[in-house]
Parts: C-alpha cells; sequence; structure tokens
C-alpha cells in the first residue's frame, strides 16, 4: 500500500499495480478497513489520470468497505475519515460536471467533517464555493466565502484567509466582475507576501495577470507574470519560467508589439530546450501528463515565433521554425497516443485485478472441495474392504449388497442429471448478444476517433459496470430483484445512448409493492427488451416507445414489456438469415431456461407474446412474464445435494 502511494504521482500505472495486490492481499486476509484505504488511494490515482468516473467507482466501494468499521469513520488521523471520501467523490462529480450530485457531496462532507484531521473545514467550504460558482450561484458563492474569510480571521489563520481571499476573486471573476476580483487578489497577495506564503504568490499572481489581461491592461499583466519569472528563474524551474515567458510574448503579441513578443519566445524556446535535455538525461522519464504540458509551450512558443517571423517578411526563418513545430506536434500526437494506451491498460489491469480475486475465491473452494473429495474416497475404500468381506462370508449380504448398489446408482443417475441441468442453466445465464458487445464497443471507437475522451471514459465505465455485473449475476440461480434492475438501467442507457433517435424509454417499478426481499432468475427479462429494440423499435422511421412495468398481481411477479415496433410479423420479414438464427437461437435459451427453472424449483414462471395494436401502422409487441416467488425449502435443499 505505501508503495502505491509513493509512486502515484510519478509512476501511476505502478502505482494501480502495487495497489491492485494490496486488495488481494487484504482481500485473503480480510482486513476491510485496508481495503477502504486502497480503494480511495486507488480512485485518487485515476482522478490523477484523468478518469473521474472510474474514481467515483472505487470512492463508493471504499465508502462501502468503510462504513464497515465505525472505529475509521470517527478517527481523526485515519486516512479513510468519511468526510475525505465525500470530499474526493465531489470532486469527481464536479470534473464531471455534475454540479447538484458534487454539492450534495461536499455538503455530506461538511455534515460528517471530524476536527484536528489533515483537512480544514475551510478547504471544504472553498471546494463547496467553487461548486457553486460553476453552477451559476455566484451570489451564494461570494457570500460563502465573505463569511468564511471572516471566521478564518477571527481564528486567526492566516494562509487560510489568503487561500479565501484568492477563491474569492476567482468567484468574482466567474461572475465577470473583474474589479471586485483585482481587490480580492491584491488583498490575498498583501498577507501572503506578509507571511511569506511563496505558493500562494504565485497562483496570485497568475490569477492577477489574467484578470489584468481581460481588462487589456498589458503593462500590469506583464507585471505580474515577470514576478513569476523571476520567482521561477530564482528557484531553477526551467518549465515555469519557459511558459512565463511565453505568456508575456503572448501578451505584447495580442498588443501588436512584436519585437517585444519575439524576445520572449526566443527566451522561452530557450528554456524549454533546456529543459528537454534535462528530462532527456534523466534516469527515470517524468510522467506523460508531465512531458505533454512540456511539449505544448514549446510548440506554443515556436508557432508564435513563426508567426512574428512571417510578420516581419523573414519567410526563411519562419519555415525553420514551422518545421519544428511540426515535429513537437508530432511528439505530442505520440503522447497522447500512449496516454490513451495507458487509459486501455488501466482499465485492463483493473479487470484483470478483478478476475485474479475470483480466481482466489474459487481456489479457497477448490481446497475444502479436495479435502471433502478424499474424506468420501477413504470412506468409500472402507465400506469396498467392508463389502468385500461380506460377500466371502456371506453369499445372502452380496446379493444385499448388489440391491443396494443399484439403487445408489439410481440415485448417482438421478442426481447427475439435475446436476447437469443445473449446469445447462448456469450456462445459458448471461449469454448477451454479441452483436450488442461489438457495437458497444464500435461505439466506444467512435467516441476516440472523436476525442471525445469523457464520453468514451463515460461509456466504457458504463459498459464495464454492466458486464461486470452480468458476470457477477451468471453465478447465482436466483439474484434479488434490485441487481437485476440495476443491470437493466444499464443496458438501456447504453441502447439508448447509441439508438437516442430510435426509442425512449419508461421503466415503471411499483416500489410500495416490491419493497420485500423479491428474487428473479438472472437475465430473465434482459432478451425480451433486446427484441423489442433490435426487432422491433429500431426499424421505425420515426422515434417508438418502450414501457416496462414490474409489479405484483395475485402474489406474483409480473413483468409487462410493452413496444410500438414494427410488431412480429414485420420483423420477421425483414431480418437476415443470420439475424432469424440469432433471434431463434436467443429465444430458444430463455425459453428453455424457464422450462428448466420450473423443473429444478417447482415454479410456474409463464410467459405470453402478443400484437399490442393489432393492425395498426406500428402494430408492436406485449410481452407480459409473471414469475412467482421460488419454495425457499426447495432451494435450499437443492443446492445442498448439488453442491
Amino acid at each position: 500500500m505505501n508503495d502505491g502511494e509513493a509512486q502515484s504521482s510519478s509512476q501511476p500505472l505502478r502505482a494501480i499495480v502495487s495497489i491492485n495486490r494490496a486488495i488481494e492481499l487484504c482481500l485473503i486476509q480480510n482486513k476491510e478497513y485496508r481495503i477502504a484505504e486502497a480503494y480511495l488511494l486507488l480512485g485518487n490515482v485515476q482522478m490523477q489520470l484523468g478518469q473521474p468516473a472510474m474514481a467515483l467507482d472505487n470512492y463508493e466501494k471504499c465508502l462501502r468497505y468503510s462504513q464497515t468499521n465505525y472505529k475509521a469513520l470517527s478517527n481523526s488521523s485515519s486516512s479513510i475519515a468519511s468526510h475525505k471520501i465525500f470530499k474526493q467523490k465531489a470532486l469527481a462529480h464536479m470534473a464531471l460536471k455534475e454540479y447538484l450530485t458534487a454539492l450534495e457531496n461536499i455538503d455530506a462532507a461538511l455534515k460528517v467533517f471530524v476536527a484536528n484531521s489533515n483537512d480544514s473545514k475551510s478547504e471544504l467550504q472553498r471546494i463547496k464555493a467553487d461548486i457553486l460558482s460553476y453552477s451559476g450561484g455566484h451570489d451564494q458563492a461570494i457570500n460563502l466565502l465573505q463569511q468564511l474569510i471572516e471566521t478564518d480571521k477571527s481564528n486567526n489563520d492566516q494562509y487560510s484567509t489568503s487561500k479565501s481571499m484568492l477563491a474569492l476573486g476567482n468567484a468574482y471573476r466567474k461572475a465577470s466582475i473583474e474589479t471586485k476580483a483585482i481587490e480580492s487578489y491584491n488583498e490575498a497577495a498583501r498577507v501572503a507576501n506578509q507571511y511569506q506564503y511563496n505558493d500562494m504568490k504565485v497562483e496570485i499572481n497568475n490569477a492577477l495577470a489574467s484578470s489584468y489581461k481581460t481588462q487589456g491592461n498589458l503593462n500590469q499583466e506583464v507585471q505580474f507574470r515577470n514576478k513569476n519569472a523571476d520567482y521561477n528563474r530564482s528557484n531553477n524551474n526551467l518549465d515555469a519560467w519557459s511558459n512565463d515567458n511565453l505568456q508575456i510574448g503572448n501578451a505584447y503579441l495580442n498588443a501588436q508589439e512584436n519585437d517585444k513578443a519575439e524576445g520572449y519566445f526566443q527566451k522561452s524556446l530557450e528554456l524549454f530546450d533546456k529543459a528537454s535535455e534535462q528530462q532527456t538525461a534523466q534516469a527515470t522519464p517524468s510522467p506523460l501528463q508531465y512531458r505533454s504540458t512540456q511539449l505544448h509551450t514549446g510548440a506554443d512558443a515556436l508557432r508564435n515565433l513563426a508567426h512574428v517571423s512571417v510578420e516581419k517578411k523573414d519567410l526563411s526563418q519562419a519555415l525553420k521554425y514551422y518545421q519544428r513545430y511540426e515535429k513537437l506536434q508530432d511528439s505530442i500526437e505520440n503522447i497522447r497516443k500512449l496516454e490513451l494506451d495507458d487509459a486501455i491498460m488501466l482499465s485492463n489491469t483493473i479487470g484483470k485485478n478483478e478476475q485474479r480475486i475470483t480466481l482466489l475465491e474459487m481456489e479457497q473452494n477448490l481446497a475444502d472441495k479436495s479435502i471433502e473429495i478424499l474424506q468420501q474416497d477413504q470412506q468409500l475404500k472402507e465400506e469396498q474392504l467392508f463389502t468385500r468381506n461380506l460377500i466371502i462370508g456371506i453369499m445372502a449380504a452380496f446379493l444385499l449388497v448388489l440391491i443396494v448398489a443399484g439403487i445408489f446408482m439410481v440415485r448417482n443417475t438421478q442426481e447427475k442429471n439435475r446436476a447437469d441441468k443445473l449446469l445447462t442453466l448456469q450456462s445459458m445465464t448471461g449469454q448477451m448478444n454479441p452483436h450488442f458487445i461489438f457495437n458497444a464497443l464500435n461505439s466506444v471507437n467512435e467516441y476516440i476517433t472523436l476525442n471525445d475522451e469523457r464520453e468514451a471514459n463515460r461509456y466504457l465505465s458504463s459498459f464495464s459496470k454492466l458486464m461486470r455485473q452480468v458476470m457477477d449475476d451468471s453465478r447465482h440461480t436466483f439474484i434479488p430483484l434490485n441487481d437485476e434492475m440495476e443491470m437493466l438501467k444499464l443496458y438501456l442507457q447504453l441502447e439508448h445512448g447509441r439508438f437516442k433517435d430510435r426509442f425512449d424509454y419508461e421503466l415503471t417499478i411499483d416500489q410500495e409493492e416490491l419493497g420485500g426481499d423479491y428474487v428473479v432468475p438472472p437475465m430473465i427479462i434482459q432478451p425480451f427488451i433486446e427484441n423489442a429494440i433490435w426487432h422491433g423499435l429500431r426499424y421505425r422511421t420515426k422515434s417508438g416507445h418502450l414501457r416496462i412495468l414490474l409489479a405484483i398481481h395475485k402474489n406474483q411477479l409480473q413483468v409487462e414489456i410493452k413496444d410500438d415496433g414494427i410488431g412480429i410479423e414485420a420483423s420477421k420479414k425483414i431480418k437476415t438469415k443470420n439475424q432469424k438464427r440469432q433471434n431463434s437461437l436467443g429465444m430458444k435459451n430463455t425459453e428453455t431456461r424457464i422450462e428448466l427453472i420450473n423443473e429444478l424449483f417447482g415454479m410456474s414462471i409463464t410467459l405470453k407474446i402478443s400484437e399490442t395494436h393489432p393492425g395498426a401502422e406500428y402494430p408492436g409487441t406485449t410481452v407480459l412474464l409473471i414469475i412467482p416467488q421460488p419454495n425457499e425449502d426447495k432451494i435450499i435443499s437443492y443446492l445442498k445435494t448439488n453442491q
């Protein structure tokens, strides 16, 4: 765990490997508190890699594990004090522009805040103000920060006062009140200068420079950018110093003072080259995000120098700059590809970790089974020896043994048949249409092609969550109805995302009647929804409607799936041979599952399929699936027999 934390900033992918190993070890040792810590750290690494959707999944796991250890939640020094989890969830939702959910989580963090921890309550309130500003609540954000500044002053917390002043300036900027923003920044700078908060000085100078740039005040903008350049020069921070010169050059270029701009661009390029030489000489490469930012600075300097050279009619020099600029752009593109590869590797690493955890559980079960088989084998040998002695001594006993053996074989045959049927049932569970999987992956590829990384990540996260849930559920004969509903919601979201112009849908659940512990066979409803979309709604010329209703009727679960698609007969006419074969196999699979469940567990699941509006242009299809609750005693008895 410590290795993963140490590597999280410089080598995030290695950090993920270390954290995954820690999770496996903690699962083996059943240390739920340590598992929670690992998931929190894993989420933070994913936030660093720009994967907020994946980070959220791990923060949820962290919260789930940590809530089983209430001591950890009340421990102010704990790395998983609950307010920290809610804080990170808020930051992830803010990165996804889900501001309402982000606000709910930061309020939860403030509510359960533990004093004397590494986080401060002021920091949480500044995050809340930032969320309010981004969501349009400018007045609320400003009022909150003004109250926070008064609190910081009364507590004599000068550092927090400076940070809150800076945050207030940012809130004014988002509200387009530049004059007030500059006043707040100057007050923040006064406190930072008085108490020598150097890290704050740089941030404040950048904020002031940006405000003056908005106002068109070139001299003031350059003055504050020069302050940062002097600071970064004294600390030999070549990358930051190079970027400072680039920004000053941009300011002069915008003011059409090309001669001054050219000097700063050349200085920026010179510092960029020095930083690149240092990077090459390092034994350990810098993270991709660092190299990408570094190359962008050099590329911008070269592009602007080329522009200035064109303005000076020095086309030969401009061509040299442009040629080098193109080479840097190629390098940036290569880094983008590497970042995408890293993201894919990250997803694969997490998937492999879950597979290893599953294998660990299976190995433990196999070990238990091996011991049981050895015991049975020993017992069988003793019985055979006893039987042989009886055969030698008494012929009548031999006949009795034959009868007993015959009965035993009949029972074994019966149990084997029942076990085979259960295996068949389990193998049929979770077989999703491969076309859906391939088309979903193509959708991810399309997002990537369009450089829509955020949508690709979000789609891939939902898709992987659906696949994981299908695999988890397929191991069980019955699952809670709530789990089946979560899977259906994920599936509908993905399909609707691909066929937005073909249909909308409505999922209605009678929450009052379905409040009990209802269970259903996994993946029993999904094939009918898939048929409604793929063989009915997607052939409409206009958008259709899919309605799914779950309710209790005569003490039985009733599922009604109704669409206004082209109908059963029209669908048969336009299907290809391959589609007919796949649809036939899919429906046959579902019907066989229903027959096996009814036989094995004494249930009476019924299925009725009809046209919704016979004779209409779009007759549609109605599926009525009635699922009684299984006999609990029979299920327990049957599963014990087949373990």
